[in-house]
C-alpha cells in the first residue's frame, strides 16, 4: 500500500517514519483480530476481509481548521473545525482513501484532555483508519469501542 503524508501546517511537527510506522501498525491490529471482539456487525467483517490483501493508497493530510472547516462544509455540511476527516474512494477490495488531521485541534484539545498534540494527531489518524475499516461512531456506543480500539492500537 501506499502510503502519502501531505504536511500543511505548521503547528505540529511531522515525522513521516513514524506516521507510516502508525499506519501499517494500525492496519497489521485490524487485519490480525479475533473479528468476534472487534467486528460486532456484518458490514465491519465483510469491509475487513474485503481489504485483508488490499493494495491502494492512503494519503494523509496535516492541515489548520480553516481547512478542515471548509472540507467539513463542503463534505459534511458542518460549518464548523473537526479533529480528523476520513474519504473512503474505495473500490473492489483496493483501498482508496484520503484522512485530513486539524493539527490545531490536536493541540485545543490536548489541553482539553491532558494529553500531547502528537497523541491527539496520532489519535485521529487511528481513529480514520478505524472508519477505513467500517466502524462508526455515531452512537454512543460505538464512539466507544472505536476509542477504546484506538488506544489499544497505540499502546
Amino acid at each position: 500500500m501506499q502510503i502519502i503524508i501531505l504536511n500543511r501546517q505548521k503547528k505540529l511537527p511531522i515525522s513521516k517514519g513514524a506516521i507510516k510506522t502508525i499506519v501499517i501498525n494500525t492496519f497489521k491490529f485490524l487485519l490480525n483480530a479475533d473479528s468476534r471482539r472487534l467486528h460486532t456487525d456484518g458490514r465491519r467483517l465483510a469491509r475487513r476481509e474485503n481489504l485483508r490483501a488490499s493494495a491502494g493508497q492512503l494519503t494523509i493530510l496535516y492541515t489548520d481548521n480553516k481547512t478542515i472547516q471548509e472540507l467539513n462544509y463542503r463534505f459534511a455540511g458542518k460549518d464548523e473545525p473537526t479533529d480528523v476527516l476520513c474519504f473512503d474512494l474505495s473500490q473492489e477490495g483496493r483501498l482508496i482513501a484520503d484522512i485530513v488531521i486539524s493539527t490545531e485541534k490536536a493541540w485545543e484539545n490536548s489541553r482539553l484532555f491532558n494529553t500531547s498534540p502528537r497523541w491527539e494527531a496520532n489519535l485521529y489518524l487511528v481513529h480514520g483508519i478505524l472508519h477505513l475499516f467500517g466502524f462508526d461512531d455515531v452512537k454512543k456506543k460505538d464512539r466507544e469501542r472505536m476509542f477504546a480500539c484506538a488506544i489499544k492500537i497505540l499502546k
